[in-house]
């Protein structure tokens, strides 16, 4: 489930998780900015699509980017989506998955796409928002926004 508040610059995804170990639901939450929730809106049809090739059985390894270190990761090896943050290595300049992100299932995927355009409409401040690639002059090399720090 996406929740956003007026006065807030974040989107946040919670979901429930049941813990098999013990008898609980652990509530997950991603506080994901609005500039990158509206590059994920925009990458809603690639990332569907992706998600279906994996889920009739294909081999593929998705990363869509969605700046500044957050990617949309999604694999056959794993059936779910995540939203995960990654940080390049100081020491050996590698991009690696850092610890803040959440994954949903492909089930809540379809869930939130069904979803997805009344909640982006009820948002004002992302009907105004413009994406780094939509101004002129745009470099995506010396973009601070579309590159991994």
């Amino acid at each position: 489930m996406a929740v956003y508040s007026p006065d807030s610059t974040m989107v946040t995804i919670i979901r429930n998780e049941v813990v098999k170990e013990a008898p609980y639901i652990r509530v997950k939450r991603m506080n994901i900015p609005i500039k990158r929730w509206k590059q994920f809106s925009r990458k809603m049809e690639v990332v569907k699509d992706q998600a279906d090739k994996i889920q009739a059985g294909a081999e593929l390894s998705v990363q869509e980017h969605l700046g500044r270190g957050l990617y949309v990761t999604m694999s056959n090896e794993h059936p779910f989506m995540q939203f995960r943050q990654f940080y390049r290595n100081k020491d050996t300049g590698e991009v690696q998955a850092g610890n803040r992100g959440i994954r949903i299932t492909f089930e809540e995927l379809d869930e939130l796409i069904v979803h997805l355009n009344p909640f982006n409409l009820s948002i004002p401040k992302l009907q105004r928002l413009t994406l780094c690639y939509e101004q002129p002059g745009h470099n995506p090399a010396k973009c601070h926004e579309c590159t991994i720090k």
